[in-house]
């Protein structure tokens, strides 16, 4: 049951991170422009407000560098891992 546990874990991990990482790049204020830029449709947002470039471009690099750290990982890690990391 443990190994399922962490099994589930260590596949939602780069999601996790991925989610959290906006918040730990406040300090560039740069990218902290909305991804459809305010614009609204019948008075409501697009994509919403909180959606910003800072997310989609940090999220999505800290997810990849934790898949990569996970491939690295891999042989060590193959008891409780889903996903075949040698294929990636």
């Amino acid at each position: 049951m443990m190994n399922f546990i962490l099994s589930i874990l260590w596949l939602f991990l780069p999601a996790g991170l991925a989610n959290a990482s906006p918040a730990l790049f406040r300090w560039f204020p740069l990218l902290n422009t909305p991804i459809d830029y305010g614009k609204s449709i019948n008075g409501k947002r697009i994509l919403g407000d909180n959606k910003t470039w800072r997310g989609l471009i940090c999220g999505t690099f800290v997810a990849i560098i934790f898949v990569f750290i996970q491939k690295s990982v891999y042989p060590w890690a193959t008891e409780f891992s889903i996903i075949n990391y040698s294929e990636i």
